[in-house]
């Protein structure tokens, strides 16, 4: 039985975030503000000029080469910052391509990041439809892959993926397997340690000011729409060093090991908690392990 309450005074204060027993996060809703009487007014006046800007916005990329997107963003109010070094790319029948490992937190972080590199990647997708995998997309998203289940879909998977690598496409994966717009990293799957030891790590990062671009019950069609109705949304890419060879599998490391590193790295560029398992996860955030102790009855 869980407990209920009730705030029966018309005038309260809200509980600063230091003095909250626990972590308090909501994981659904489009909206990135309290619902204030000022915040509602301004988010309806805001709704059809917003979405018109949208449209512009998720457009662009049908309209503009690759390397004039960045450029395009700028003019259209959206802000791309991009930290660390950019990898070259990779030459066709040269050195294989480089496996970008990222954390998830919107349908738009594959385009975050191949705009920010400024030329066409692979995306590794499970299948879902996305506004981006159409021709013409910074992303080339013919990489679907169901969610591994079996070894022998580990195996297929894991065969795709280093063929594009070794055809020189730059390929980007979220190890993840799910977004998650919390401040937490998700167990990382150990398939990409596999894969290749030509792995670099990137940390993203969103910031949303009327409404967030991820959502955990409602249209994920509509993610990419509403982050871009934001008046002034922004991304944070920042592309960590190539792991060296002795961190990898190739080095001796097993697939987990190297999991967990690259796990490591991310969330201390970007200040968020590791979790290993979905008990760990919900213990962070609820203090509790998701389980309920069963009472002996007489």
């Amino acid at each position: 039985m869980q407990e209920a309450y009730i705030v029966t005074r018309q005038k309260y204060r809200a509980l600063p975030r230091e003095q909250l027993q626990s972590r308090v996060i909501l994981h659904d809703g489009r909206l990135a503000r309290r619902p204030t009487a000022t915040n509602t007014l301004l988010t309806f006046l805001w709704m059809p000029l917003g979405f018109a800007l949208a449209l512009m916005r998720v457009h662009l990329h049908l309209l503009l080469p690759v390397r004039a997107l960045s450029y395009a963003y700028k003019l259209m109010g959206v802000k791309l910052v991009v930290r660390g070094n950019r990898p070259p790319p990779s030459k066709k029948g040269g050195r294989p391509g480089l496996l970008f490992v990222c954390n998830h937190l919107t349908t738009l972080d594959p385009v975050a990041v191949a705009v920010a590199l400024g030329r066409k990647v692979r995306w590794v997708t499970d299948g879902a439809s996305s506004r981006f995998s159409e021709p013409g997309s910074p992303v080339m998203t013919g990489v679907a892959l169901p969610v591994p289940s079996r070894e022998s879909d580990d195996a297929g998977a894991a065969a795709r993926i280093r063929r594009l690598l070794e055809e020189g496409d730059d390929v980007i994966i979220f190890p993840e397997g799910t977004i998650c717009r919390e401040p937490f990293l998700l167990r990382f799957g150990a398939l990409f340690a596999e894969v290749t030891d030509r792995i670099v790590p990137v940390a993203i990062d969103a910031r949303e000011g009327m409404f967030h671009g991820s959502t955990a019950r409602g249209l994920r069609r509509m993610d990419t729409y509403f982050f871009f109705m934001n008046p002034r949304p922004t991304y944070e890419v920042t592309f960590l060093n190539q792991l060296p060879r002795e961190l990898t599998c190739g080095g001796g490391r097993s697939p987990v090991e190297v999991a967990n590193y690259v796990q490591e790295v991310l969330a201390a560029e970007l200040g968020f908690d590791c979790t290993c398992t979905s008990k760990c996860k919900n213990g962070m955030v609820s203090v509790s392990d998701g389980c309920v102790a069963l009472k002996e009855v007489d």
